[in-house]
C-alpha cells in the first residue's frame, strides 16, 4: 500500500512537471508603452501557433496597429459597438491581429522548413531603410524615440521588417521550377482550369461613352481581326484608350470577369479577336493569349498561404489573452503616445525611461510579423 501511495506521488509530480513545462512563460521585461499600459511583459508568451511562442510585444504591436486603422476609417469609434452579428470593433480587432501573427509565424515556419533566408541585397535594403528612417528621424536619438512611441524594441521591429521581404523569397521558391515548393503542372493545370483563369489582351469603352464608344469599340474590332501584326496595332488601341498594354496581357478568373465575359475570353484561341462584348457596365474587345502561368502560380501562392494559415493551431495564454480590452488599450496607449511625444518636443523626457529596445532578461520566451511604420505617435 505505501509502495502503492508512493507511486501515485511520483505519478501526480510527474504530471504536475510536464505541465508547468507546458505552460506560457508570464515575461520579466518591464520595458515599453505595452507594459505601462497593460501590466503585460512585452516577453510574455501570449499565445503559441503551431508550437511556435508568440510574445506580447509582437501581438500588441499588430493591435494597436488594427485599432488605429479602425479609427481613421470609422469617426468617433466606439469599440464595444458592434461590427457585425456578436463581433464588437475591439473584437475584431483583437481577432485580426491574431490573424496577422498568424501569417507571420507561418513565414518563419516555411522558411525553417524550407531553409529560406534573405539575399544580401535584402540584408542592406533593410540596412539602407533603417538609415532612411534615422536621417528622417533627425539622427539615432530621434528614430530610437519613434520606438519608444510605437512601444516595441528594435529587434521586434527589424523582425517584422523583414517579414515583407521573406515573404518574396519564399514566393520565389514557390514559383521557380523545380523547387522543393513547386506545385505540379498537373496541380497548376487544376487549379487553372477550377478557377477558370484566361490571359487576354483587352480593350474597354465604359457604358457612359454611349453610341460612340460602341461604335469606336465595333470599328477597332473588325480592324485588329485583320490585321497582320496584331500586337503592335493593340498597343495603339490601348495607348489611344489610356489603356497599359502589357507584353503578355492581363490574366483573369472567372469569379472576377463574371459569367459573360468569361464565356467570351474562354473561347478565344490565342492571336484570336473577339467580337464586341456588350456589358451592362460597357463594351470590350479581347485578343486571346497563351494562358500566363506565372500569374495562374501567383494566386495559387496566395490561396495556399490563405489555406495554411486557416489550419494553423493556436493556443491562448488565456489569463493575459483575455484580459485585453482593445479600446482601452488603444486609448491608453495613445494617450501614452501623446504625453511621451510632447517631452521628446520640449526635451523633458527621461532618456532612462521605458526605452523601447530593452532586452529581454532570463526569460524562456522569444518573439518575432508583414513590414512595420514608425509612424505611430509622430
Amino acid at each position: 500500500m505505501k509502495r502503492f501511495a508512493a507511486m501515485l506521488v511520483v505519478s501526480v509530480l510527474m504530471v504536475l512537471w510536464i505541465a508547468s513545462g507546458d505552460r506560457m512563460s508570464a515575461g520579466q521585461r518591464t520595458d515599453g508603452l505595452y507594459y505601462e499600459v497593460t501590466g503585460i511583459h512585452p516577453d510574455a508568451v501570449l499565445m503559441r501557433i503551431n508550437g511556435e511562442d508568440i510574445s506580447a510585444e509582437e501581438y500588441l504591436y499588430w493591435l494597436a496597429y488594427d485599432c488605429e486603422y479602425l479609427t481613421s476609417y470609422v469617426p468617433n469609434l466606439d469599440f464595444s459597438a458592434e461590427v457585425s452579428d456578436g463581433m464588437t470593433y475591439g473584437s475584431y480587432a483583437k481577432a485580426d491581429a491574431v490573424e496577422t501573427v498568424k501569417l507571420y509565424a507561418l513565414l518563419r515556419q516555411w522558411a525553417k522548413q524550407y531553409n529560406v533566408s534573405l539575399t544580401e541585397e535584402d540584408e542592406a535594403r533593410l540596412q539602407q531603410q533603417r538609415q532612411q528612417y534615422v536621417t528622417y528621424y533627425g539622427g539615432e536619438e530621434g528614430y530610437q524615440q519613434q520606438l519608444q512611441l510605437l512601444g516595441i524594441s528594435e529587434d521586434t521591429f527589424d523582425s517584422i521588417n523583414r517579414m515583407y521581404l521573406l515573404y518574396a523569397r519564399i514566393h520565389d521558391l514557390y514559383t521557380a521550377d523545380g523547387s522543393a515548393m513547386h506545385p505540379t503542372q498537373e496541380a497548376i493545370d487544376a487549379f487553372a482550369q477550377e478557377k477558370g483563369y484566361v490571359t487576354v489582351k483587352l480593350l474597354y469603352w465604359p457604358a457612359s461613352g454611349g453610341e460612340n464608344s460602341q461604335a469606336q469599340a465595333q470599328d477597332f474590332a473588325a480592324r485588329l481581326s485583320t490585321a497582320e501584326d496584331k500586337d503592335a496595332l493593340y498597343a495603339e488601341m490601348a495607348q489611344q484608350l489610356g489603356i497599359e498594354a502589357g507584353d503578355t496581357g492581363r490574366t483573369f478568373s472567372a469569379e472576377t470577369l463574371g459569367d459573360t465575359l468569361s464565356a467570351a475570353f474562354s473561347a478565344l484561341e490565342p492571336g484570336q479577336v473577339s467580337d464586341v462584348i456588350a456589358t451592362d457596365e460597357g463594351w470590350y474587345v479581347a485578343i486571346g493569349q497563351t494562358l500566363d502561368e506565372g500569374s495562374v502560380l501567383d494566386e495559387m501562392f496566395t490561396e495556399n498561404v490563405t489555406q495554411a494559415r486557416s489550419e494553423l493551431t493556436v493556443e491562448y495564454n488565456q489569463g493575459l489573452y483575455d484580459k485585453l480590452d482593445a479600446g482601452d488599450f488603444y486609448s491608453r496607449l495613445t494617450a501614452r503616445q501623446s504625453e511621451l511625444s510632447s517631452q521628446f518636443s520640449s526635451g523633458s523626457a527621461d532618456p532612462g525611461t521605458d526605452s523601447g529596445t530593452g532586452s529581454s532578461t532570463d526569460s524562456d520566451n522569444s518573439g518575432e510579423k508583414e513590414g512595420g511604420s514608425t509612424g505611430s505617435g509622430d
